[in-house]
């Protein structure tokens, strides 16, 4: 596991709003579904098309596991190569400024 920790000039609020953006955008993108965040919960699964670098089409199964505004986000992608997780834990520093482990 690899964790990085990093201070931004940008308010929690502000900075999931853009997490929620994202997510919404991939979630529409691959399922067609219009959301708003309220609609995104812990345990929310979606089959997302992509391409490997070889141009082979595959699919990955997302399951987001934290989602809890302003504070946490976590997903997991799965596919046949196998589980990458990915994980927000935002603290504020002020109100103008986060830490981002």
């Amino acid at each position: 596991m690899i964790e990085v920790k990093e201070r931004l000039n940008v308010s929690a609020k502000d900075f999931f709003s853009k997490i929620e953006e994202s997510v919404i955008y991939d979630i529409e993108k691959s399922t067609g579904k219009k959301l708003v965040p309220r609609d995104i919960y812990n345990g929310f699964k979606y089959t997302k098309n992509l391409k490997n670098k070889l141009g082979r089409r595959g699919e990955v199964d997302v399951i987001i596991t934290h989602f809890v505004s302003p504070k946490l986000y976590g997903a997991n992608f799965k596919s046949a190569m196998g589980i990458n997780t990915i994980y927000y834990n935002i603290e504020e520093v002020d109100d103008e400024n986060i830490d981002v482990i």
